[in-house]
């Protein structure tokens, strides 16, 4: 996406001494503390020795019967009855009371940035919020190198990345969260929102809208959405049907642009 990340080296934490390599070039969260993992609840979800429940921000795991089995078995093996420092790249709670941050793991001479690891492995996707989206760079490469290994959910049709060229095989996937990659037709501006049309006929074909609320944010990283137009990108969000399938795009993470 064209966007620069300040990096500032080296993160010790006292009992829990971290490399500095685990995050050169990819993040820079601030340090929260630390606690131990006593459970494991989904494939994103741990619970803390004292009580507190840690939601691994940035990562989305398959949810029923997929989570109950290879992705919450991962995170068993990664983070269970192990220290883990948590940091902060965004908001620290949500609405439940859990704990949004990532999670980093010290296993001998090795930092295991679990957000990371799990999706190099494969189970889960990159998954960001307007108010909690730093440290996606690194996310996204990690889910890049599982697609291209075809890893874990990247194994399975229900997890593919959707063409945008084909608004009708995206019917009855409203409320779930998808991947859509395509070129892009035009943007326009109506009312409160920006589109982002991927067809001719914005009636049925896929959209991208950003509301206006949000296009400061854009403007901020320097995201010139007017200038996608006759460019491929990789759209992630949650489908809505508004006329053709949608997704709402609040900041510019959501957007990966794949040719310059």
């Amino acid at each position: 996406m064209g966007r620069r990340v300040n990096i500032l080296a080296g993160c010790g934490f006292a009992g829990l001494v971290l490399a500095a390599p685990a995050l050169a070039g990819e993040c820079d969260p601030v340090r929260g503390g630390e606690g131990l993992v006593a459970g494991v609840v989904d494939g994103e979800t741990l619970v803390l020795g004292d009580g507190r429940t840690v939601r691994l921000i940035g990562l989305k795991a398959p949810r029923g019967a997929d989570a109950l089995t290879s992705a919450r078995a991962a995170l068993e093996a990664l983070a269970l009855n192990r220290k883990i420092e948590l940091r902060f790249a965004g908001r620290r709670l949500d609405r439940h009371g859990r704990v949004l941050a990532h999670g980093f793991i010290a296993k001998g001479s090795e930092t295991i940035w679990l957000q990371k690891r799990m999706l190099a492995m494969g189970h889960g996707r990159a998954y960001s919020f307007k108010d909690n989206r730093g440290c996606m760079a690194g996310l996204l490469k990690a889910e890049t190198q599982a697609r291209l290994a075809r890893r874990g959910v990247w194994a399975r049709d229900r997890f593919a990345i959707r063409d945008a060229g084909r608004p009708r095989a995206m019917k009855g996937l409203a409320n779930t969260f998808q991947i859509v990659e395509g070129r892009v037709f035009g943007v326009t501006e109506r009312r409160n929102r920006t589109y982002i049309n991927f067809g001719r006929n914005w009636r049925r074909d896929f959209t991208v809208s950003v509301p206006r609320k949000s296009l400061a944010g854009f403007s901020r990283a320097r995201f010139d959405l007017a200038a996608l137009k006759d460019r491929r990108v990789r759209v992630r969000g949650w489908i809505r049907e508004i006329n053709g399938p949608a997704i709402e795009a609040t900041h510019p993470e959501q957007i990966e642009v794949l040719e310059p």
